[in-house]
């Protein structure tokens, strides 16, 4: 009599994206800052054990877009998702809900087949200091201009980003995250 073990499906364990923002630390109103990403098309058979192209589990993330504000009630950011325009290069995007404040992306499979990659820019459309978070990616620039933050600090809990959603509140810690991202739009 045959049986079925979870030991017998595959597990893929894929590479998380890694994504880039335009180095600058200040836009302009109507300015394009263009936000890349990559990752390998291929990821760990655990059945095999070897790396396999990967058309199954495909790689996802999102990226929010927060305005920083000054502290009330232990927040610092507000969703500013509508104070930008979209310009979509490469793979789709889909809006999250107006309570998130961004945008799920799923990367297209590059021509060589070798990575899915993603290109978004975002137009400025109003002046302030802003901050971009990636969820389920890392933001691999050298310098992430976290010195736009000092003035939103909130007092006791210094070195502290507090975002709000719609499941409510969450904080990170600015000097160790992998991936935040701070602007000034002039």
């Amino acid at each position: 009599m045959a049986t079925t073990c979870d030991d017998d499906f595959p597990t893929l364990y894929s590479n998380p994206i890694v994504s880039t923002v335009s180095p600058h630390a200040t836009y302009n109103i109507n300015d394009t800052i263009w936000i890349q990403g990559r990752t390998s098309s291929r990821a760990y058979n655990t059945t095999t054990r070897d790396s396999i192209f990967n058309d199954v589990n495909l790689p996802f993330c999102s990226l929010r877009v927060y305005k920083l504000v000054l502290p009330e009630n232990r927040l610092n950011t507000a969703i500013a998702i509508d104070k930008f325009g979209f310009i979509q290069a490469k793979g789709a995007f889909t809006p999250l809900e107006s309570c998130n404040g961004g945008f799920a992306i799923e990367p297209e499979l590059s021509q060589d087949s070798m990575s899915y990659i993603y290109k978004l820019g975002l137009k400025a459309l109003a002046p302030g200091d802003y901050m971009i978070r990636a969820d389920d990616s890392t933001i691999n620039n050298n310098n992430i201009h976290t010195e736009i933050s000092n003035k939103y600090q909130i007092p006791q809990y210094l070195d502290y980003i507090e975002m709000t959603s719609c499941y409510g509140n969450s904080d990170i810690q600015i000097s160790t995250a992998k991936q935040l991202y701070f602007f000034t739009i002039l």
